[in-house]
């Protein structure tokens, strides 16, 4: 009979041995030392769920996975009883405690229940990056709920090929559902979020909270079993949050995508953190939040008059940085800090070796997301053009570069393209023998061209938000005779859907992509990140595209509400005819990051 605790022959392979999210220990025996007869580092365990009693308590049993040569018996439920064939759910958990479903096909009760909730093909992790209150964790929930589908297509495809979503499993749940909950109150009645820092999703916490004695069994067995155990069994499961999960499948090839929403703190100048920060370079995608509100001098010149004078533009800049937190500081020491923070981020990833990417000889997915672009919409509407963002000409800059570059690994070969977007390089980069001046000119021509077009506010939202086709017609301006007109056909979010979801539509670039990355690369010039993206634009092996986001879909400002003795802070829609979006509403930008994030899910 084998012994429960013994890891399967498969183990190894299935989880590669090492934890995606923090690089401890997971699917392989740690070595036992028979000096000390404990091992050097927690091993993993296994963990299997049962039957839920009449009081919501569940039955368990918890195992070292651990060589033949070591027996440690297994630690069980005794109220309710653990039944080995009642067992529903199984779980592996890392060396520091994070939590992994495990097929296993030789429970009874399990072989009459699907294996997709328990069975794991593939890993992606995402981590977000930002400043404290740069809107990550709004941005992160809205973003995973968007749908793969498009409801608009009445003869979708039907094959295996297509990418779809899975129902979780119930500890996997668990940060997916706590975030939701609290969204959900933003939206009933303007309660804002709490800082991710203090929303404690880690290990432990989720554990505690569903079956502590299985936690409590589980610090006992590293006490006595690790070397140093008392501090390890201490510290057990509270280091890197349980990520947000997604569950995808294509041509039954089932993706485990685990998304990390990281406390902003954590980005912060200064060594403390930089070993947690260091984790982040196995990741297969970054999401680089860039938060424009703290940009003061970049925005305030658009936005200031736009969104209200005095008193009500402090309103809307307490919104959006998190009500109340200016109340001490003020707004401007606020701000001052969080730009700091976040153009750390930005220096740090120019660097060579950084603590956050280097090159490993894969690609890696750098995805940058300008969120809260509600505000830069509201600008628009009164007229305010994209070009009035930062110092003058950096965000044309900004769009020039990102074509620039994408022409130039298109022409290497660096980079697919649909059919619209091989039409616009091959513009763009014109005769490959042309000179260069000829191949600037053009770039500027249609930069120029992209930047009046979605100035327009409408077009604008319909790119960030609503998602619908467009159409940009580029103008030959000039009188040279190296440029012509040229029309840009930007299809719907529901097309764009359509053909992302396709098995092996991941190496592809489409026109959707191309025209928001650029739009996205002008504004986080104009934001005063030129020269950060500009160094990475020259690294090979990252795959660079950015977003323009609006996760709670119009702008948000903080009110005092009077609630008995003391005044509290509600988020509010600046404009009282708005409000704020269902967690699962579609938005346009939101979709389209979510599918760059499902990168190695549509391969």
């Amino acid at each position: 009979m084998k012994r429960p605790g013994r890891p399967p022959a498969d183990l190894q392979e299935q989880f590669g041995g090492t934890c995606p999210i923090c690089g401890a220990n997971l699917g392989s025996a740690v070595e036992w030392n028979p000096a000390t007869r404990r091992f050097d580092r927690p091993p993993c365990f296994r963990l299997e769920i049962g039957r839920e009693d009449a009081s919501g308590n569940h039955a368990w049993r918890v195992v070292v996975v651990a060589d033949a040569a070591v027996n440690f018996p297994a630690a069980v439920s005794r109220v309710p009883a653990f039944v080995e064939s009642e067992v529903e759910f199984v779980y592996l958990l890392c060396g520091d405690g994070h939590i992994f479903p495990q097929a296993e096909p030789g429970h009874a009760r399990m072989r009459r229940l699907t294996d997709d909730r328990q069975r794991v093909d593939r890993w992606n992790m995402v981590a977000a990056v930002g400043a404290p209150a740069s809107g990550k964790t709004y941005l992160l929930i809205r973003m995973v709920s968007q749908q793969l589908i498009n409801p608009g297509n009445l003869f979708p495809r039907l094959e295996g090929g297509r990418v779809q979503r899975h129902r979780l499993n119930p500890l996997e749940q668990v940060p997916l559902s706590e975030r939701a909950d609290e969204y959900g109150r933003t939206v009933a009645d303007n309660t804002f979020m709490s800082p991710t820092i203090g929303q404690d999703t880690r290990p432990a916490r989720i554990l505690e909270r569903l079956i502590d004695d299985a936690l409590d069994a589980i610090r006992e067995m590293v006490r006595m079993t690790v070397t140093d155990g008392q501090s390890r069994a201490s510290q057990w499961g509270l280091g890197l949050r349980q990520p947000l999960i997604v569950r995808t499948s294509s041509d039954r090839i089932l993706t485990w995508t685990g998304i990390a929403d990281l406390p902003g703190e954590l980005f912060q100048a200064g060594q403390r953190n930089a070993s947690e920060r260091n984790k982040l370079r196995a990741y297969d995608a970054l999401i680089w939040v860039i938060d424009p509100v703290v940009a003061a001098s970049a925005l305030d010149p658009l936005t200031r008059d736009s969104l209200g004078p005095g008193n009500e533009y402090d309103s809307v800049l307490d919104g959006s940085l998190r009500p109340g937190t200016t109340v001490e500081k003020g707004a401007s020491a606020v701000r001052a800090l969080r730009e700091r923070t976040q153009r750390e981020i930005g220096n740090t990833l120019t660097l060579v070796d950084n603590d956050y990417a280097v090159d490993e000889g894969r690609a890696l997915e750098l995805l940058i997301a300008v969120t809260k672009c509600d505000v830069i919409h509201a600008a628009l509407r009164k007229g305010k053009q994209l070009e009035d963002i930062g110092h003058q000409g950096s965000v044309l800059r900004g769009v020039a570069a990102y074509l620039a570059w994408l022409s130039r690994r298109w022409v290497s070969g660096g980079q697919r393209l649909d059919p619209p977007s091989e039409r616009l390089m091959d513009y763009l980069y014109g005769a490959r023998s042309a000179q260069q001046r000829v191949a600037e000119e053009r770039i500027l021509q249609v930069s120029r061209g992209l930047l009046k077009h979605y100035s327009d506010h409408q077009a604008f939202w319909g790119l960030v938000h609503e998602g619908g086709e467009d159409v940009v017609d580029i103008q030959a301006n000039g009188g040279s005779m190296s440029v012509s007109s040229r029309r840009i056909e930007v299809v719907s979010i529901g097309d764009h859907l359509d053909q992302s979801t396709v098995r092996g539509s991941s190496e592809v670039m489409l026109i959707r992509d191309v025209v928001m990355s650029a739009l996205g690369c002008g504004v986080a010039y104009g934001l005063g990140h030129d020269a950060a993206i500009a160094a990475v634009l020259l690294n090979d092996w990252q795959r660079i595209r950015l977003f323009l986001c609006s996760p709670l879909g119009t702008v948000p400002v903080a009110r005092k509400v009077v609630s008995g003795p003391a005044e509290i802070h509600r988020l509010e829609p600046l404009e009282p005819a708005e409000r704020f979006p269902q967690m699962e509403e579609p938005s346009a930008a939101l979709t389209q990051l979510l599918l760059a994030s499902l990168r190695k899910a549509r391969a």
